[in-house]
């Protein structure tokens, strides 16, 4: 299997997830690696929609006011491309610039495996199996995991220290937020 490839770089995903740094080894790390990496947009989007579709389906359940796809899918690649665009500067204030490609290129291919780790928690609510309160307590536990995962790929591409890795995912998921009010107050008003 060539590495770079698409199903090198998920299968890479999958063992960083297993907390094997190895697996960057099945990555192209390359400036043209980078720009390749943005195809995962294609496996990332439908795992991202079925993801929403479950919180809509709970929901429905709670008499809760469903998401907007149109809004939500937005707001999503915007703080995709956001995101890219602020870990240009970061990661040369870490004295990483050099790793801009790496860390970029692998977050990348690990975003949809990251969303996926929230499929069981809105599966479980959207089926019946679990009461609101018992899906904010899973929607919590996946979002611990998703932040040990993604923490340690900042961590072993990026090779900075827990402080800077623990901003990132904080930026990360707060941008994630701000994006999402702005378009729902943009389309809103």
């Amino acid at each position: 299997m060539t590495p770079g490839s698409s199903v090198s770089s998920l299968l890479g995903s999958l063992e960083l997830a297993q907390f094997d740094a190895k697996a960057l080894d099945r990555f192209d790390l390359s400036a043209a690696g980078f720009w390749r990496s943005f195809s995962v947009v294609l496996l990332s989007v439908p795992v991202y929609l079925l993801v929403l579709y479950l919180i809509n389906t709970a929901a429905f359940r709670y008499q809760k006011v469903p998401q907007s796809y149109e809004i939500e899918l937005i707001a999503y690649m915007t703080k995709w491309t956001v995101f890219v665009c602020l870990m240009l500067p970061i990661t040369k204030l870490l004295d990483a610039g050099d790793r801009f490609y790496r860390v970029i290129t692998v977050y990348n291919w690990c975003n949809p495996l990251a969303r996926a780790f929230f499929l069981p928690a809105y599966a479980a609510c959207a089926a019946g199996l679990a009461s609101l309160d018992t899906l904010k307590t899973l929607i919590a536990l996946s979002y611990l995991i998703c932040g040990i995962y993604l923490g340690y790929v900042l961590r072993v591409t990026l090779k900075s220290s827990y402080g800077a890795v623990i901003a990132i995912l904080l930026l990360d998921f707060f941008l994630e937020r701000a994006t999402r009010a702005y378009f729902i107050t943009w389309i809103a008003g």
